[in-house]
């Protein structure tokens, strides 16, 4: 399995099985982690609240997300963060 993380921004569950299902069948072996929305986003990609314990120095390779969400004031943080402070990442949205 690859090192290399994969952050799925996504609060659809129908749409979260749908990404997983078609990185599964593309042979993509990173492993994958799920945020709901922006600031769950936020706080992987800063270690904090429910991701207080990982480490800080696992980035995400790539962070796939949906800017057509609910919650689009913390999906624009989470891009501007992104674009910021995590320039080996790349960004896709969707």
């Amino acid at each position: 399995m690859s090192d290399r993380i994969i952050l799925l921004v996504e609060d659809n569950p129908v749409d979260e099985e749908l990404t997983l299902r078609a990185l599964k069948k593309a042979n993509i072996a990173n492993r994958v982690v799920v945020a709901r929305d922006g600031a769950e986003a936020l706080d992987y990609l800063f270690a904090r609240g429910a991701y207080a314990g990982r480490d800080s120095t696992e980035t995400p390779q790539l962070v796939l997300l949906n800017l057509n969400r609910r919650s689009s004031e913390a999906s624009k943080s989470c891009v501007f963060c992104v674009r910021r402070t995590r320039r080996s990442c790349s960004l896709w949205s969707f």
